[in-house]
């Protein structure tokens, strides 16, 4: 039996949106057009304004490469514990050195390609999004504010939704 759409009788259904997706790109719990800016970021450099709606708060902030975040976070963390005597300083230094290039898919992707030669290296498909001056949008009543934003990541799998540009808590009046 063909199943036809209750919007329009003699036509019928239109495949899902998914089925629209690149050949194994909606395999994943996350958006595949939202993993595929991520890997923009992550791969080369594209930065922009999104708002995001993560269990049901929305939140505004600049995407950035998952590399970009981890240097920013290590030299946030690093300034956080100056008054540690230099060898804890050193030793915190060093592991988020190494956590960094874990973080960062291209420089693991760089390596991967270096030692597989002539060998093609598929990209790894991201599993978080990184902003950077995020802060949570919401109304007046709630009262929660992050002033000047932050670095936030979160899990792609968690992001229900998701719209370019800087969304603020501002009133416009014309």
């Amino acid at each position: 039996m063909h199943v036809m759409s209750s919007a329009s009788p003699a036509q019928p259904d239109q495949p899902h949106a998914s089925a629209m997706a690149p050949r194994g790109m909606d395999d994943l719990p996350s958006d595949w057009f939202l993993r595929m800016l991520v890997k923009l970021a992550d791969h080369v450099g594209l930065s922009l304004w999104i708002t995001l709606a993560v269990d049901g708060l929305h939140v505004t902030g600049e995407m950035i490469s998952a590399g970009r975040y981890a240097a920013e976070f290590k030299e946030q963390f690093l300034s956080g514990i100056e008054s540690l005597d230099e060898s804890m300083q050193e030793s915190a230094s060093d592991l988020l050195a190494r956590a960094s290039f874990a973080l960062d898919p291209k420089a693991i992707h760089d390596e991967a390609r270096r030692q597989a030669g002539d060998a093609a290296v598929p990209l790894v498909e991201p599993d978080y999004i990184h902003l950077r001056s995020a802060r949570v949008v919401h109304s007046p009543e709630i009262g929660l504010d992050i002033r000047g934003g932050a670095l936030w990541r979160f899990r792609l799998a968690n992001v229900a939704g998701f719209s370019l540009g800087k969304q603020t808590n501002e009133l416009r009046t014309v």
